[in-house]
């Protein structure tokens, strides 16, 4: 299965233990603070390059490292992904219009842990189908949360996603997915939006265990494409996605370290 993080960032041949909750609480907080700090700066006329020197600054100041800048030379510290562009997208000096949708993906490291984020954010009012769009995948964001607590299998959570969508009319990008995360920012299980063929009906998430629950919503049909530049993918049929993600540790129940 296709996953960027899986390709950029790699996954560990051998079993390591997952940081401590205090470890990752910690880092997760300072994600927090950044994103917080950076959306008072999402604005009509704004460049994603600006964001983009924005979020350094931040990143700087709360002592961590950018996750995503110069790896297999990526060379920015967030993705800027609008509107037709699903991820992996450039910043550049593209302004944001009134009518946009942002898909803002943020990752910081330190010594001992990764944690990344991705967050929609509407410039202006939006279509009542962008609406429609990302309202679905906030529900099925929240859906999936419910289903994270130790011993229930990943299909669940899967599941959980994909019965939203349907009921929204909504495609679930079938090439990038949630999954592990901690000492490296892709470690299994991986959390398709849907329920694969090939998805192990045997596997659970255990108490303990952190994960990125990734929520891809697409308006029209799921096929994507990867553009010249070869990092930014769009839908081959132009129509538009939302992303939301947060970080949680499964447990009896699901505790979200993220928003």
């Amino acid at each position: 299965m296709l996953n960027w993080l899986k390709n950029l960032f790699g996954s560990p041949t051998q079993y390591i233990p997952p940081p401590s909750i205090d470890k990752m609480t910690h880092l997760c907080h300072k994600l927090d603070t950044i994103f917080h700090k950076l959306e008072k700066h999402i604005e009509l006329g704004v460049s994603t390059k600006c964001l983009d020197e924005k979020a350094r600054l931040f990143i700087k100041e709360s002592d961590v490292t950018p996750a995503f800048l110069g790896y297999r030379g990526y060379p920015a510290a967030i993705t800027a992904s609008v509107n037709d562009e699903v991820i992996n997208t450039l910043p550049s000096t593209r302004q944001l219009n009134r009518g946009d949708l942002l898909k803002l993906q943020i990752g910081i490291r330190d010594k001992e842990a990764c944690v990344y984020q991705g967050w929609t954010y509407a410039i202006g009012e939006l279509t009542s189908s962008d609406k429609q769009l990302t309202r679905t995948c906030m529900r099925a964001l929240r859906a999936a949360t419910s289903k994270c607590v130790s011993g229930n299998k990943v299909s669940k959570i899967s599941q959980a996603i994909q019965n939203i969508f349907k009921l929204g009319h909504v495609s679930a990008c079938r090439e990038y997915v949630g999954h592990g995360i901690g000492r490296y920012l892709h470690l299994p299980p991986e959390i398709p939006c849907y329920i694969s063929i090939d998805q192990s009906e045997t596997s659970c998430v255990d108490e303990g265990m952190f994960l990125s629950v990734v929520v891809i919503g697409i308006s029209g049909k799921p096929n994507l494409r990867r553009t010249d530049d070869a990092w930014n993918v769009i839908t081959k049929d132009g129509s538009r996605s939302a992303t939301f993600t947060r970080i949680i540790q499964v447990g009896k129940e699901a505790k979200v370290l993220t928003r």
